[in-house]
């Protein structure tokens, strides 16, 4: 074995990242240091929210696998159009129930209208022809029924 390489640790400590030593005590609850050889657990954790990750971890990714971070941003994009179209149908459906609802709205009040002048021209045509109580109970009916 050469002068450079250091001798597979007992504790493990070569599976710690670069940034910690692994020649450091950690103080106990009890006020002692725990001596060379003992084990400690170290935790981190990584919390983000929005639609992609932070740039150093989209970096992190591409290191680990060449083109991910590509394919996180495609996704991103892709279900980013995906959500547009499906706005414009909802607004494009919208817009043709409120055309809908607006033709039927104006066939009823032709509708009414034609009701209500046939009916007036019914009980004018009645009052002329000598039945003006029958007339006039036809066109009020055809104006307030």
């Amino acid at each position: 074995m050469s002068e450079d390489q250091n001798p597979p640790s007992p504790t493990g400590d070569e599976n710690l990242p670069s940034n910690i030593d692994p020649r450091v005590e950690v103080p106990q609850s009890n006020g002692r240091t725990n001596g060379p050889g003992s084990l400690h657990k170290i935790q981190a954790s990584v919390q983000f929210s929005g639609p992609l990750p932070p740039p150093n971890l989209l970096r992190q990714y591409e290191e680990i696998c060449p083109g991910y971070a590509e394919r996180i941003i495609g996704a991103f994009e892709r279900e980013s159009a995906h959500r547009r179209e499906m706005e414009h149908k909802v607004l494009d459906a919208s817009v043709l129930h409120d055309d809908k609802q607006f033709a039927e709205a104006r066939l009823g009040q032709v509708c009414a209208l034609l009701i209500t002048l046939s009916s007036i021209g019914a009980g004018l045509y009645a009052a002329a022809l000598g039945h003006e109580v029958a007339g006039s109970i036809i066109g009020v009916g055809g104006i307030g029924g």
